[in-house]
């Protein structure tokens, strides 16, 4: 819309919205309670992969299991997000990874892993693309959960909320379904 002036940032920091002047988050994956108000928008799914020049070198993981042999890049900040769950026997599990590079950005970790550094699990939001051009690989498919993570928008408060807001929320929405990085 030629009225509209979008002020971006992007960061995997959860921002105060109220204290950092903030109109709109989005935030991927379980919310915590909060005064906040969330409107669901979409959903996605993380999917592990790695380059193609990674797996030449190193060989491409099976098993959830062979993850232990592999450079698994996670995250600095968010423990819990370098427990992997995968499908295995029928039952979701949980395969704990390490490796040699974490860092607390989902574009870091996405980038180290297109350069060949090592595996990683992101959505495919993030992914996508450099899937379908090859510079990516998705692995272990067989043992990946169909466990679509929401997409929220988050704003302080629905008093008040400023028509740009609701139009550019109603906007994404309508975007998301379905979610272009599925096509």
């Amino acid at each position: 819309h030629p009225g509209v002036e979008l002020d971006l940032s992007f960061t995997d920091r959860v921002v105060d919205l109220v204290q950092e002047g903030f109109d709109v988050a989005f935030r991927i994956g379980v919310l915590a309670d909060s005064s906040f108000v969330a409107r669901k928008i979409g959903a996605d799914r993380r999917v592990v992969v790695a380059a193609p020049a990674y797996l030449a070198a190193h060989g491409e993981p099976l098993h959830p299991a062979d993850l232990s042999g592999h450079n698994c890049l996670g995250f600095r900040d968010r423990m819990h997000m370098n427990r992997w769950p995968f499908m295995l026997d029928g039952e979701l599990r949980e395969v704990q990874v390490r490796g040699n590079c974490r860092a607390d950005d989902g574009d870091m970790l996405y980038h180290l892993a297109e350069a060949g550094v090592g595996v990683v699990r992101l959505t495919r939001l993030t992914v996508a693309k450099a899937i379908r051009e090859g510079r990516l690989r998705q692995v272990l498919t067989p043992f990946t959960p169909d466990d679509a993570v929401p997409i929220h928008a988050v704003y302080p408060h629905r008093r008040l909320l400023p028509p740009k807001v609701t139009a550019f929320v109603d906007f994404l929405s309508a975007k998301f379904d379905p979610p272009p990085w599925e096509m």
